[in-house]
C-alpha cells in the first residue's frame, strides 16, 4: 500500500471567533509549532461501506496514533472524501490545563476533513 504524508499548516486554523483565533497562535496553544504532520500506515473498509485511514498525528513534538474515518463519494473525473473525527488537544499538549478567564474549555476538539481531487485527462 502506498503510504500518504499530510502536513497541515497550523497557522490557517479559523474558528468563528476571532479573539480565540489569536490565542491559538500564542505558545500554550499552537505558537511557532508551524506544522502537525499525518502519516497513514493502513486503509481498512468499514462495515457501514466507508474507510478508516489509520496513521500517525505529529503535533508540537507529540506522536499518537490516529484513525480517520471516511466516505468517498465519485462523480465522474471528480472524488471527495469527507470524514470527521475527535481529538483530545491535551494528549498534544495543546492549550492550558485550568480554566481560562474562569472558562473551562473541553479537552476534546472535532475536526471535520474534506478532501477533493480530480483526475487529469
Amino acid at each position: 500500500m502506498a503510504t500518504v504524508t499530510a502536513r497541515i499548516d497550523l497557522a490557517t486554523v479559523a474558528t468563528v471567533n476571532k479573539d480565540v483565533d489569536q490565542m491559538l497562535a500564542e505558545d500554550a496553544w499552537f505558537g511557532k509549532t508551524a506544522v502537525a504532520v499525518y502519516q497513514t500506515s493502513k486503509v481498512e473498509r468499514t462495515s457501514d461501506g466507508g474507510f478508516q485511514l489509520l496513521g500517525e498525528l505529529t503535533l508540537k513534538g507529540r506522536k499518537a496514533p490516529v484513525a480517520v474515518p471516511f466516505k468517498i463519494v465519485a462523480n465522474g473525473k471528480r472524488a471527495r472524501a469527507e470524514g470527521s473525527l475527535s481529538l483530545d488537544r491535551a494528549a498534544f499538549g495543546i492549550g492550558p490545563t485550568g480554566p481560562i478567564s474562569g472558562m473551562v474549555i473541553d479537552n476534546e476538539v472535532k475536526l471535520k476533513l474534506v478532501i477533493v481531487a480530480e483526475r487529469s485527462t
